[in-house]
C-alpha cells in the first residue's frame, strides 16, 4: 500500500443552476490565497516529492531528459538593413539570449533573460527590431504570468530608454522614421480586477521618448472587453491592418491610415477569417470567405473599396488547406497542410508557380522572409529531427545551410507512421506514431498518446525533444489529431466545438482504442498526456473511459467547466465550449466537464496534475479541485499533484528546472506503465 494523500477539509456548497442542484465541497479551493488553501497546496507538493523520490529511476531520469533539454537552440534570423538577430541558447545556459550580428558581422548579447531578472524565470513575449535595425522594442512577463512591460534597447549601445509600456500585448509594429511604434496594452496591475488585467485591449501610438500618458488611442474604446488585438505592417506600408476578434472562427479587419489619422473597415461582419500582410503597394489576405480550405486575395491599395468578392484572387482555393503565407520582394511562399503535415509552393505575385521546396513528406516547416529582399530563411522539422536552418535565393531557388543542429541521437534509429483510424461516428483520424525502429511490437509496449483538438490549433509533426528520452527508452509517442483544431479548416474546427464538443474527446477515445486493437499497446501500458485544452481533453476521456487507460498526465487543465467562465480570461472561450449563463449550452456542457462527472463509484486511471499559480490563463483552481475530489474516492489509485510557485500557463522556467519537471512526469509515466 502507497501512503495516502494529505486529508482534504469538505465544505459543502449547493447552488442551483438552470433548475439543477449542483453540490461542490471543494470550491473553497477556489481562492487560492487561502492561507488553508495554501497550506493544502504545501501539503500536496510534499507528498508528491514523496511519492515520486520513492522512485528507484527519478535520477535516471533527470540524465536521459538532460540530454534532449540541453540542445543549443538557434532561431531563424530577423534581417533589418544591416543587422540580423535571433535568439541562441547554448546547451549549457538556462535562459535564452537575444543575439545581433552588425554590418560588420560582429555579433553580441543584446538581451540576456539570466540578468534580466537575476536568474527568476522571465520570458520574452515579444520583441521587434525597428526597421533599420538600431533600436529593439521587447517585453518581459516575469514567473510566467503572462504580463508584460515593453521596454526599448539600442542596439549599438545596449542600453535601454527611458520609455517603458506595462501591460503590453504582442509584437510592436515600428513607424519607418524609428519615432516610435503602434503596440496594444490592458489596463494598469493594480487598477482592476484579477479577471480583467488581460482583457479591455487597446492600441496606441507610442512616441520615443514621450510619456506615455501622451500615447494616442486608435482603437478599441467601446469595443466588446474580450477582443483579441493583432497588428501587421512591413515598411513603407500607408496602412496598419488591424485584426480584431473575439472568438476563433473569424475576425473583422481594420485598416489605420498613417498619414490621415484615421481608421476605416476592410472587412468587418463577414464571419469568416482573415490574415492579413499589409505591404508598400497593397496588401495580401489569407481568408477562408467562400473557400474552407482558404484562398489568398491581393488588394492595391486603389481598390480598396471594392467589394471582397471582386478582389484578384491570387492564389485559389484547392484540395489542400492554406496554412501560411510568407511574402519577399519578389515571391509568394505558401504553406500548405496535409494530413497534419506541411509542404510549400512558390508563386511570383502574379499568380504563377515557380517551385516547390523540396522537404520529407511527414515535417513542420516555418519561414521567415523580408518584403524589401528575397533573401530567405527556413526551417524544417520532423518528429525525431531538428535544428535546421536554410537560406533560401527566392529567385534562383538555391538553398543552402544555414545553421544544423547536433543531435544527440540518430533519426535513422527511429520510425514516425502515419495511421488512420475511425472515430464514433465514422469521420476518419490520422494519427502519428513514434517508436525505435527495432522495437518489438507486441501489445504492450509503454506508450503515451498526446491530444489537444480545441481552438482550430492545428498539431503539427514538429521535433519532440523531451519526448525523445521516452523514445529513446523504449516507449512509443502517439499524437492524435482531433476534431476541433484547426489541421482541416474550419469546418474541422466547428464539428469539435460547442454542442459537438463530445467529438473531441470521442476521437480521442477512438485513438487510443486503435493503439490497443493493432497491439501497439494495452490498456495496463497505456497512458495519455495533454495541456490547457488538451488538460481538458485528457480530463474528460479518463472519466468517460478510465478503463482504456493506465495513467494520465493533465498539465495546467480546465476541468471544472460550469465556472470556467468566471475566471481570469476564459469569457473568452464561450464560443468553444459554450457559455454556462445560458440554459442550453449549461446542459451540454453538465454531459461532458470532468469535475462535475466523477462519481465516487468509478475506478479511476492513476493521474500526475501540474498546475501554476501566477497562471493568467486558466485558473489553478480546475487542478486543484478535481485533485481533492479524485483522491477522496475510496480506491487503490494514485493521484499526485504538482503546484508551481513561480512559473504561470506556458511553464516558463529555467533549463534546471525544466529538466526536473519533465523528469517527474516520466518517472511516473515509467512506474505506471512499466517502462
Amino acid at each position: 500500500m502507497y501512503k495516502k494523500p494529505p486529508i482534504t477539509q469538505k465544505i459543502p456548497t449547493t447552488e442551483i443552476l438552470h433548475g439543477r442542484t449542483l453540490n461542490d465541497d471543494y470550491r473553497w479551493l477556489e481562492d487560492i490565497t487561502n492561507p488553508d488553501a495554501q497550506k493544502w497546496i504545501d501539503q500536496q507538493n510534499a507528498y508528491t516529492d514523496d511519492m515520486i523520490a520513492k522512485q528507484p529511476d527519478f535520477n535516471k531520469w533527470e540524465q536521459k531528459v538532460e540530454r534532449f533539454v540541453r540542445l543549443e537552440k538557434h532561431s531563424m534570423p530577423v534581417r533589418k538593413k544591416d543587422f540580423k538577430f535571433y535568439i541562441h541558447q547554448a546547451p549549457e545556459d538556462d535562459f535564452p539570449k537575444l543575439m545581433v550580428i552588425d554590418e560588420n558581422d560582429n555579433e553580441k548579447v543584446l538581451l540576456d533573460l539570466a540578468t534580466i531578472d537575476k536568474g527568476k524565470p522571465a520570458d520574452f513575449s515579444f520583441w521587434s527590431a525597428s526597421h533599420d535595425g538600431s533600436l529593439v522594442a521587447y517585453g518581459i512577463a516575469k514567473k510566467g504570468n503572462e504580463i508584460s512591460t515593453l521596454r526599448v534597447r539600442d542596439v549599438v549601445t545596449g542600453k535601454d530608454l527611458d520609455d517603458e509600456i506595462q501591460n503590453s500585448y504582442d509584437s510592436p509594429n515600428w513607424l519607418d522614421d524609428n519615432s516610435g511604434f503602434f503596440y496594444s496594452k490592458g489596463p494598469l496591475p493594480g487598477t482592476v480586477p484579477e479577471n480583467d488585467i488581460r482583457m479591455n485591449t487597446r492600441l496606441y501610438i507610442h512616441k520615443l521618448g514621450d510619456s506615455v500618458e501622451n500615447d494616442i488611442l486608435i482603437f478599441g474604446e467601446g469595443r466588446p472587453s474580450d477582443d483579441m488585438l493583432f497588428t501587421n505592417r512591413r515598411f513603407g506600408a500607408p496602412y496598419l491592418a488591424i485584426s480584431v476578434t473575439n472568438t476563433w472562427s473569424s475576425n473583422d479587419v481594420y485598416l489605420y491610415d498613417i498619414k490621415k489619422g484615421k481608421t476605416i473597415p476592410l472587412f468587418v461582419g463577414k464571419d469568416a477569417e482573415f490574415e492579413v500582410a499589409s505591404l508598400k503597394n497593397g496588401l495580401i489576405v489569407k481568408t477562408n470567405y467562400k473557400a474552407p480550405n482558404n484562398k489568398i486575395i491581393s488588394i492595391p491599395f486603389e481598390k480598396l473599396n471594392m467589394p471582397i468578392h471582386e478582389q484578384n484572387e491570387l492564389i485559389p482555393e484547392s484540395d489542400e488547406l492554406i496554412s501560411f503565407f510568407a511574402p519577399s520582394k519578389s515571391r509568394l511562399f505558401v504553406g500548405y497542410f496535409k494530413d497534419a503535415s506541411t509542404f510549400v509552393e512558390i508563386f511570383d505575385y502574379d499568380g504563377e508557380k515557380t517551385g516547390k521546396l523540396p522537404t520529407p513528406d511527414i515535417c513542420d516547416i516555418n519561414m521567415r522572409t523580408n518584403s524589401l529582399d528575397d533573401e530567405v530563411y527556413f526551417s524544417v522539422e520532423t518528429m525525431v529531427e531538428t535544428g535546421t536552418i536554410y537560406k533560401l535565393d527566392a529567385i534562383s531557388l538555391e538553398a543552402t545551410d544555414y545553421y544544423r543542429l547536433k543531435l544527440p541521437h540518430s533519426p535513422k534509429d527511429y520510425i514516425i507512421k502515419r495511421e488512420w483510424t475511425t472515430s464514433k461516428d465514422g469521420t476518419k483520424l490520422p494519427i502519428f506514431i513514434i517508436h525505435k525502429k527495432d522495437l518489438k511490437i507486441n501489445g504492450k509496449a509503454p506508450t503515451i498518446l498526446h491530444g489537444y483538438g480545441g481552438f482550430a490549433y492545428s498539431e503539427s509533426p514538429s521535433y519532440l525533444y523531451s519526448n525523445m528520452a521516452w523514445l529513446e527508452n523504449g516507449g512509443i509517442f502517439a499524437n492524435a489529431i482531433l476534431r476541433g483544431g484547426g489541421e482541416y479548416g474550419e469546418k474541422w474546427h466547428q464539428d469539435g466545438i460547442l454542442n459537438k464538443k463530445q467529438n473531441t474527446f470521442d476521437d480521442f477515445i477512438a485513438c487510443a482504442q486503435y493503439l490497443q486493437e493493432k497491439k501497439y499497446t494495452n490498456n495496463e501500458h497505456l497512458a495519455i498526456i495533454g495541456g490547457s485544452n488538451g488538460g481538458l481533453l485528457v480530463g474528460a476521456v479518463s472519466v468517460q473511459r478510465p478503463d482504456l487507460f493506465k495513467a494520465v498526465v493533465c498539465l495546467v487543465p480546465l476541468l471544472d467547466m460550469i465556472h470556467f467562465h468566471k475566471l481570469l480570461i476564459a469569457s473568452r472561450w464561450v464560443s468553444e465550449y459554450g457559455n454556462p449563463e445560458k440554459s442550453n449550452d449549461f446542459t451540454q456542457i453538465l454531459k461532458w466537464s470532468p469535475y462535475q462527472n466523477v462519481s465516487s463509484s468509478d475506478i479511476y486511471p492513476a493521474t500526475f496534475f501540474r498546475t501554476a499559480l501566477n497562471d493568467t490563463r486558466v485558473h489553478p483552481m480546475h487542478a486543484l479541485k478535481m485533485v481533492a475530489k479524485l483522491q477522496n474516492i475510496e480506491e487503490p489509485k494514485i493521484i499526485l499533484l504538482r503546484v508551481d510557485k513561480d512559473t504561470g500557463h506556458t511553464g516558463i522556467k529555467p533549463r534546471t528546472q525544466i529538466i526536473k519537471t519533465i523528469a517527474e512526469q516520466f518517472t511516473f509515466l515509467a512506474w505506471q506503465l512499466g517502462l
